[in-house]
């Protein structure tokens, strides 16, 4: 930040330098407006001129189009703005043709900018359009973030151009609603004069204050949102109170299985106890068994959690079910057969999506290629196979790691879900184990979670006997996660675990508290930022202030005048 301020000042002195290495010496002792430049434009400078509103008005219409095509709200809002802004330009230029003085031509034009900003920017359009023409606007909650990012700035620079340009008709109000103070006309009209006098300057500075004020609203905003409305949703916890993790000293005494311990070790501790939930994590390579190719068809990479019977039996209450294979009649047989068989899995949503993959400016082939939309048949619309193709999805670096390093890659096309019923479908699964040999498995897919959001990190959720069968190791456990007994105090019961397994270096926290511990911090860290920029703000209108006083206060003369006048 501080070697762009220098930047942007080094480059305002080099054009400020340049203007004045032309300044005419008669106007400016005079305080005239440089009107000569305009005669002494180049050749070329005058054809961009003109050119440079007719390309952006172009550049409007070009992305109306791609607008009306993608149905994007967002896309149509800034390409009506870009439209008007050079629109509004264009008809500034053949203004300056006219013999309405150059004054009045810019008060139109920017009168008319701004109050066009403001009403493409500031209704609630996101609710309003998809409402009165359904067929050509759809309205995505992605697209939220770019609203208000270019929204914000905007519509401050609609309501501000307005003010700027027609401010001598609003100090006339504002005098005359103070005409009853004569003593504080001559200082109004002084003070109002000398910014006016700058419109670019005055009208920089409003903006600059103005984004600030929106900035420190909307953070307060988001503080006080963050600290009253969120709360820790139990689909990250599956209903666990406790997470129970080691430290460096359990490198020393590892507990191996801490269900199986916990199990063993004292009735004080296991009374306290409802529920231990066991995560083993593995990534392994994945295809559709059966599929056209047979056992040439690729292996693509995927993550794999098994889960025990703890985690099963808090999940079947917090996570449901989108869609389930036939012959399970509702949720809770999924999930028991999940529990109890090593040959079947449930999936998470995002296992249907498409990859991540867009064509940025592709015409025809392009998109429906990236689209999955007839791949043989986009040759055959005549336009050329173009545009920028985008693809987020990395390539699998191996077996093995945490779920963080995993790059999945793997995905179900063509699967439909026909009122809630998954179609028959198996998958093979492979892993290469560390004694070097290559262990495959086939399950078969018996439901869809209905939300991404879970507990497991894995794409593809199992039983602890299913995940047995692809490594060479035994499957004792990478997270474990307790429920603690009705009526239980959760960090009593961490405490107690911790004295149990003190051998083990175990630690045992409240998820509740981590959760509160992260939101304090954010939330403090926000405050700070807010309290720096309300600082800044502060700062800046003083000085705005003192600026004020000073153009009052350097003109005694004037002012004194003006009183003598009858002001």
């Amino acid at each position: 930040a501080y070697c762009l301020g220098v930047l942007i000042t080094f480059v305002a002195m080099a054009f400020a330098t340049g203007r004045v290495s032309r300044m005419n010496i008669v106007t400016a002792i005079r305080d005239l407006p440089d009107e000569a430049q305009s005669k002494r434009r180049s050749p070329l400078a005058a054809l961009w001129h003109w050119l440079f509103p007719l390309a952006v008005t172009a550049a409007g219409g070009y992305l109306i189009w791609q607008a009306y095509t993608t149905r994007s709200l967002s896309l149509t809002m800034i390409a009506l703005s870009v439209l008007l802004y050079g629109l509004t330009t264009l008809a500034g230029r053949l203004l300056e043709l006219t013999p309405l003085r150059n004054e009045t031509g810019y008060t139109l034009v920017y009168t008319l900018l701004g109050l066009g900003l403001l009403l493409i920017w500031a209704p609630p359009w996101y609710a309003l359009a998809p409402q009165l023409a359904p067929d050509l606007f759809t309205w995505d909650p992605a697209q939220a973030p770019t609203v208000f990012t270019i929204g914000g700035p905007l519509i401050i620079v609609g309501a501000i151009l307005p003010i700027m340009f027609n401010a001598g008709p609003l100090s006339a109000v504002l005098a005359a609603l103070l005409g009853f103070i004569p003593s504080l006309r001559p200082v109004l009209r002084t003070a109002i004069a000398y910014p006016l006098s700058t419109r670019f300057r005055t009208g920089m500075t409003m903006v600059l204050f103005a984004m600030i004020m929106a900035t420190v609203v909307v953070m307060a905003v988001v503080i006080h949102t963050t600290q009253t409305l969120l709360q820790l949703d139990p689909h990250e916890t599956a209903g666990f109170d406790l997470r129970v993790s080691p430290t460096l000293l359990s490198f020393f005494s590892p507990v191996g299985d801490f269900a199986a311990a916990l199990a063993n070790s004292d009735e004080a501790v296991r009374s306290q106890v409802e529920a231990v939930g066991a995560l083993t994590n593995q990534f392994v390579q994945a295809r559709v068994a059966g599929q056209t190719g047979g056992t040439d068809a690729a292996w693509e990479g995927t993550g794999f959690t098994g889960v025990n019977s703890g985690y099963v039996q808090q999940a079947q209450g917090i996570y449901g079910l989108q869609a389930r294979a036939a012959g399970y009649a509702d949720d809770a047989a999924v999930w028991e057969a999940l529990r109890t068989r090593d040959d079947v899995v449930i999936i998470k949503p995002s296992l249907l999506e498409p990859r991540r993959t867009f064509a940025l400016f592709a015409t025809g082939a392009a998109r429906e290629r990236v689209a999955g939309e007839d791949q043989a048949g986009a040759a055959s619309t005549g336009e050329p196979d173009t545009g920028v193709v985008i693809t987020f999805d990395d390539e699998p670096d191996g077996s093995g790691g945490s779920p963080d390093e995993w790059r999945s890659t793997f995905r179900l096309t063509g699967v439909t879900l026909d009122g809630g019923t998954l179609p028959p479908l198996r998958l093979e699964l492979a892993t290469d184990g560390e004694d070097g040999v290559r262990r495959t498995h086939t399950v078969q897919v018996i439901g869809v979670l209905a939300e991404e959001t879970n507990l497991a990190a894995a794409e593809v959720l199992g039983s602890e006997a299913t995940l047995a069968h692809l490594r060479s190791v035994p499957v004792t456990g990478d997270e474990f996660y307790i429920k603690t007994a009705a009526g239980a105090d959760p960090q009593a019961v961490a405490a107690q675990i911790e004295g149990a397994f003190v051998a083990g270096g175990l630690n045992a926290s409240v998820i509740a508290d981590e959760y509160a511990q992260r939101q304090r911090l954010t939330g403090g860290s926000l405050q700070l930022l807010q309290g720096f920029m309300a600082l800044g703000l502060i700062v800046g209108i003083a000085a705005l202030g003192v600026i004020s006083a000073r153009s009052v206060i350097e003109r005694r003369q004037q002012v004194g005048m003006l009183r003598a006048l009858g002001f």
